[in-house]
């Protein structure tokens, strides 16, 4: 009801259609469609998107977590990063577009994303920095994750420093 509100508002019936559906059941899949996927956690949007990826060229989604094993997922499976951004509104929201494309991604690819890893507002890498900070402080010494946590920590700092 929502979306048809705020498609009515912006008087865009003519070019937007809304289905209520289980994930992509029933709905009849072009490879010119744009699928945006928002407001769900990665494992629900990967069980969602997996039986379709063939079918599907273009695909925005805002994950409200696991964004590097979202990116993982999607690069492994022949998709890049067309564009993505970090936007604040009382919590970081961080929508990404993604089509059909083999590029190679290194790991920080993966974590922060191809796109915002350049950007130039430094907020959402301070707002990550203090994150892992936080879990740093809860992770010993000794446990494995530790050096991973500290490294993104430096490379964060680095990051905010260059901007």
């Amino acid at each position: 009801a929502n979306a048809k509100k705020n498609i009515a508002q912006n008087n865009l019936e003519n070019r937007i259609q809304t289905k209520l559906t289980d994930g992509l059941n029933n709905i009849d899949l072009k490879a010119s469609d744009l699928i945006v996927i928002s407001g769900m956690g990665t494992n629900t949007i990967i069980k969602i998107l997996k039986p379709y990826l063939e079918l599907l060229n273009n695909i925005i989604i805002q994950s409200n977590r696991d964004l590097e094993k979202l990116r993982n997922f999607m690069f492994a499976n022949g998709f890049d990063v067309k564009n993505e951004k970090a936007i604040y509104d009382d919590h970081y929201y961080v929508f990404i577009h993604f089509f059909k494309d083999d590029s190679k991604h290194d790991k920080i690819d993966s974590w922060l994303g191809p796109i915002i890893k350049n950007s130039e507002d430094s907020n959402y890498f301070s707002f990550l920095l203090n994150k892992y900070k936080k879990v740093s402080t809860k992770v010993p010494e000794n446990d494995p994750r530790k050096n991973e946590i500290d490294s993104r920590i430096k490379i964060l700092e680095s990051l905010i420093e260059k901007k």
